[in-house]
């Protein structure tokens, strides 16, 4: 299967893109770089530019979102303001621009 990971370079992603990648053509889109895994493309890019997820997802079957938002500063109003704007209108976004370009797994 083709699969998009929007946040794949985050301390998810790392964990998770080894076992992702055995069996699947995974694409990673993220701000940053994942860990080198074979089989795994980046995209750079970020998740609130609808244009950029959707070329991203173009030829991919499904989505998987793993996008989070900062580590730092733990326990402070901007860091939970920053992990409510990726895990709502982030995830609006990418399933938008996937939804638009064919892609029907989430």
């Amino acid at each position: 299967m083709d699969v998009l990971v929007v946040g794949g370079a985050g301390s998810v992603g790392t964990a998770v893109l080894p076992h992702l990648a055995r069996g699947n053509r995974i694409r990673v889109f993220d701000l940053a770089q994942p860990i080198d895994v074979d089989g795994v493309e980046w995209v750079p890019g970020d998740l609130f530019d609808a244009s950029a997820v959707e070329a991203a997802a173009e030829g991919m079957d499904a989505l998987i979102y793993m996008a989070m938002g900062p580590r730092e500063p733990w326990g402070e109003i901007t860091m939970a303001q920053a992990h409510l704007r990726i895990a709502t209108a982030g995830l609006y976004t990418c399933l938008r621009a996937v939804a638009a370009c064919g892609v029907r797994r989430a």
